[in-house]
């Protein structure tokens, strides 16, 4: 959108998120997830920030609305490859204005083989120094072949074709190969954060490599081993799991989550694809296992932790990390479960709750005399 000041920022982007909300459809205006509002190329539209944060799209200005636009088409197949797709959810084949996406049932579309690549290489993921999206684009539009994890691996055998590309060069390709080399060693949790694997990001690929020292440990597992500590004794029961939460895996699976996370771990393609990765030497051990042992004992354990706004020292994910190494769970989001929120500069709702809710707050003056204090750094 055009820039606009709003609520102490300037907003260029919102939320609009799905198909089902570009559609003309009774309006909720007491439940602005339920909007429909029939939003068209070149609209003038109202802005509003969801919780004072996170700015979505609250309304056409259908006065100025100029002549001849017409309603967003969702594509019928995929824009890229011609190939099929699957709305989502079901019901909104009936429904459209349930919609809330289309996916390409493509395996091999290329703009999936790319974003899949792009990802697989992210900091949160595999971390290759670079492989960004430009040199991922780069090299698939040369001969060096890239059109699967992989394919990365061995792109060292390419070397001499993949310094004459333009923008690369020596030291580029050196780099780049040597970021592809320390990436074969970064562990379980990471490698499953990397994959794409529905319902595994970042957070539950740790959670997952917690609790098997290995992929072939993880392999092993039962369907019903994945399922996570917050089912009901009843839930628990039907599934032949044991009552006490305490022995069963947290995992952040669920119930409907855990079995398709199982089959695809028990796929052909899957299966392949861990065969060929450990071939060219992509490390599949834990690297969270023993430390989550440890971190179980550790000073900070059954507290939950909340990090909001910006701090000196410490980047968010590194912070978490040390939080987590010293038995913390670090959260999202602040509750009455909440048991310390850490606050940096330009802290906002979060620092509220925590103040309505009587929670312990450190700054971060506090929290480096706390991480000292407990030996951590």
């Amino acid at each position: 959108m055009d820039p606009v000041h709003l609520a102490g920022t300037i907003v260029q982007h919102a939320t609009l998120h799905n198909y089902g909300r570009l559609r003309k459809a009774p309006v909720n205006p007491d439940d602005p997830s339920s909007l429909r509002m029939d939003i068209r190329e070149h609209d003038f539209v109202f802005v509003e920030k969801a919780g004072e944060i996170i700015p979505y799209i609250a309304g056409v200005d259908i006065d100025k609305r100029r002549p001849g636009t017409r309603p967003i088409i969702a594509p019928e197949v995929c824009p890229v490859c011609g190939g099929p797709v699957e709305i989502e959810p079901p019901e909104a084949v009936s429904d459209p204005a349930l919609e809330t996406s289309r996916c390409c049932l493509n395996p091999s579309c290329p703009a999936q083989i790319r974003e899949r690549l792009i990802w697989f290489a992210g900091r949160k993921q595999m971390d290759i120094e670079g492989l960004g999206e430009k040199t991922v684009d780069l090299i698939r539009a040369s001969a060096v072949p890239l059109n699967s994890f992989p394919d990365i691996f061995r792109l060292r055998e390419y070397a001499p074709m993949l310094v004459t590309l333009d923008g690369l060069g020596d030291r580029k390709v050196e780099k780049l190969l040597d970021g592809i080399d320390a990436a074969k060693s970064r562990g379980l949790a990471r490698l499953l954060a990397g994959l794409g694997i529905r319902h595994v990001g970042d957070v539950t690929a740790k959670m997952l490599a917690r609790q098997f020292p290995d992929l072939d440990s993880l392999l092993e597992a039962d369907e019903r081993l994945l399922r996570p500590k917050s089912l009901s004794k009843k839930e628990a029961a039907e599934l032949g799991l044991p009552e006490d939460p305490g022995e069963r895996a947290e995992t952040g699976l669920g119930k409907d989550t855990a079995p398709a996370v199982h089959a695809y771990l028990h796929s052909p393609q899957a299966k392949s694809l861990f065969n060929e990765l450990r071939s060219l030497g992509v490390d599949v051990a834990s690297h969270d296992y023993a430390a989550s042992k440890s971190a179980a004992a550790g000073p900070l354990a059954g507290k939950t932790f909340v990090i909001t706004g910006t701090l000196e020292k410490y980047e968010r994910e590194d912070l978490k990390a040390i939080l987590e190494q010293l038995g913390a769970k670090v959260s999202g989001s602040v509750s009455k479960n909440t048991s310390v929120v850490v606050v940096g500069a330009s802290a906002g709702s979060k620092l509220d709750k925590a103040r309505e809710l009587a929670i312990e707050i450190w700054d971060e003056p506090i929290l480096l005399r706390k991480i000292a204090a407990l030996g951590a750094r």
